[in-house]
């Protein structure tokens, strides 16, 4: 095939023309060779390599230990000051092995946000339409370092209901990871009219016997149960075993 380009002639070719065109097509198609034979060779190492990695790995590690996000509805039937420890977090979920005995649901809690409020009322009465609260450990809210913080908020109308939505300082008991068999340590204070709503956003460990074996036993419930069923799962008031307390909205005083 004889390409012509402006200039040529086409009854006297250039001789340098035709040579440059000739030499064009041949590099063109040994590109396009040398181009074709790299891509099936790197395909063939890629899948032999892909079939290698197959033949020799062995499955990831895993991650056994169950965690669960979830939150609790509570509701104050009376008005009152309560403290939650850890104890009362632990305790608030379990089973019952006897009407006496109950063993926890969760190995280990922490906070990851709280929220309350309070009911509507006609006029503000100091007591009555306001809410108090304080993280950590003790009424005086030290806590690993923090500044003790006493937070309020009031209601002014009916249509304007105290609302305090709040997530655990850093380094505050109540953000960390909490386990101890038995833990006085509060969590948090808080004082409230009867009627208000407390939305809790807890994360826990189940357990499960992970890394512990066989025949693995949770931990007993420390506070005082009685009338429990056995085989029921039951959820208690905060302060548990505090039937004036807050109590869930699904949860079974016993």
């Amino acid at each position: 095939m004889m390409v012509l380009y402006p200039g040529d002639n086409f009854s006297t070719p250039n001789t340098n023309t035709l040579l440059s065109v000739a030499r064009r097509m041949v590099g063109n198609r040994l590109r396009r060779r040398v181009r074709r034979a790299t891509d099936a060779a790197a395909q063939y190492v890629g899948q032999a390599a892909t079939r290698l990695l197959r033949g020799h790995q062995r499955p990831p590690p895993a991650f056994v230990t169950k965690r669960i996000d979830f939150t609790t509805r509570y509701v104050l039937a009376n008005a009152g000051n309560n403290s939650v420890t850890v104890n009362d977090l632990l305790d608030s979920y379990f089973t019952a092995a006897s009407a006496t005995v109950g063993y926890r649901i969760f190995s280990a809690v922490k906070i990851r946000k709280l929220e309350v409020w309070g009911p509507a009322v006609g006029a503000f009465t100091t007591g009555q339409s306001d809410i108090n609260f304080i993280w950590g450990a003790g009424q005086s809210g030290q806590d690993l370092g923090n500044p003790p913080q006493l937070i309020n908020d009031v209601t002014l109308d009916q249509a304007d209901v105290p609302h305090l939505c709040l997530v655990p300082p850093k380094n505050s008991v109540a953000s960390m990871w909490q386990s101890s068999g038995s833990n006085t340590d509060q969590m948090f204070y808080i004082e409230a009219p009867a009627g208000s709503i407390l939305d809790l956003h807890l994360s826990g460990i189940v357990y499960d016997g992970s890394g512990s074996g066989s025949g693995f036993t949770p931990a007993a419930v420390v506070s005082t149960i009685a009338g429990a069923t056995a085989g029921y799962v039951y959820n208690r008031t905060l302060p548990s075993n505090t039937p004036t307390g807050w109590t869930p909205i699904v949860g079974i005083y016993v």
